[in-house]
């Protein structure tokens, strides 16, 4: 079977792109795959990515190109903001190839592309019709221009039927599929469907407990960094915090000031494993809807037990008291009292709690599973395609 993966960058390097890498190697086990790369540019080339977005003639003749010389069985398509643009999908339908479409965050929904404005959750895109409410309040960008462009592209292809013409749409959880099926977009339900990110088996790491609670991530507002600070200035827990971003100032301040918590810095991937086999549980106090956080998969791994906001797809991903706990999202008493009820479990409980929490990985989130679970949907989609044309 031959597959080509088409993804676009953005101009800092995330988790989508982490994604789409480890799905170019898995497959490259069992199928003939190539991968198409756009890149999000910056300056005056960016301005006019941004403006081509509804319909770039320059990628899509890139794309024609690829497909008629690698001539694929099936296209995987990821990310095609904002310097592809989703008039691709019309372009590959239209050279008759059947297209699988993963879908890593909000923005066909909303412009804002993560439901989030200043800090809270925004879901008034989701009541349908143009997002008018998202452009007043600049949802993109802190841009009424860059917002209002965003959301006129991707209502202009909803009106279009342009989601009608993807064969499969892959999203993360049961809860992306349920907000995307209840919500405006023209996805039929039944071309929805759950398949979760995957991670390689970590090595193997004997490592003794710590109490001390640990977070990783970018160190910002949408990932409840200030929740955390918050929380644990009150308390004589232990805090381990590992990233970058804007808020680090803040961190660094929280730390001169409280000697329970301590500030890692970015950890490459062998520290993260050892951080993550060495705390006593992972915190996730993210704030906002996310997709399928590859931190939680690393701590289901490491047989780590997340305490996590309850929210979103992490709903979809934690059964409370069996691999994870809750806290209500942006609760600082509710967190405490989840610290409180950890700290208060026998080393026996603790242990039942990271047994499954490392069961959980080895049920949903290994390579081995991920392949076979793609290749499923690529031999369906094959022989529904080859039923048409008979």
């Amino acid at each position: 079977m031959k597959v080509l993966l088409i993804h676009t960058h953005y101009l800092q390097k995330g988790g989508e792109d982490l994604v789409v890498e480890q799905e170019f190697n898995m497959l490259k086990n069992t199928c003939t795959v190539e991968r198409l790369i756009f890149k999000n540019k910056p300056g005056l080339l960016g301005a006019i990515q941004f403006l081509l977005s509804i319909y770039n003639p320059f990628s899509l003749s890139t794309v024609k190109k690829k497909i008629k010389e690698f001539k694929p069985d099936i296209v995987h398509l990821h990310n095609f903001h904002y310097a592809l643009g989703p008039a691709v999908i019309n372009t590959i339908k239209r050279l008759g190839v059947p297209l699988v479409y993963t879908i890593h965050n909000y923005r066909i929904l909303c412009p804002s592309t993560y439901l989030l404005h200043n800090n809270k959750l925004f879901t008034e895109s989701l009541k349908g019709g143009f997002p008018w409410a998202a452009v007043k309040y600049k949802v993109y960008r802190n841009s009424y221009i860059q917002t209002f462009w965003t959301a006129f592209t991707y209502y202009v292809h909803n009106v279009a039927g342009t989601w009608k013409k993807i064969d499969k749409v892959i999203v993360l959880t049961d809860f992306v599929k349920s907000l995307y099926s209840n919500s405006k977009v023209n996805i039929d339900n039944e071309k929805l469907i759950v398949k979760p990110n995957f991670l390689r088996e970590p090595e193997a790491h004997l490592e003794v407990r710590s109490e001390s609670f640990l977070f990783i991530g970018r160190l910002s507002d949408e990932k409840g960094v200030n929740l955390l600070l918050e929380t644990f200035a009150k308390t004589n827990l232990e805090l381990k915090i590992a990233g970058d971003g804007p808020l680090k100032s803040k961190v660094l301040d929280y730390c001169n000031k409280h000697t329970n918590i301590t500030y890692l810095g970015v950890l490459n991937s062998k520290d993260v494993l050892k951080e993550m086999t060495t705390c006593s549980a992972l915190l996730f106090p993210s704030i906002w809807f996310e997709g399928m956080p590859m931190t939680l998969l690393e701590a289901f791994a490491t047989g780590t037990v997340p305490i996590v906001s309850k929210l979103g797809s992490m709903e979809s991903m934690i059964t409370a008291h069996q691999n994870g706990l809750f806290f209500d999202a942006n609760n600082s008493d509710s967190l405490l009292t989840q610290l409180v009820y950890w700290q208060s479990l026998s080393l026996e409980g603790k242990n039942m709690m990271r047994n499954k929490a490392r069961a959980t990985f080895d049920d949903y989130y290994t390579e081995e599973k991920n392949t076979r679970f793609l290749q499923d949907i690529y031999n369906k989609l094959l022989i529904k395609n080859a039923k048409k044309i008979l």
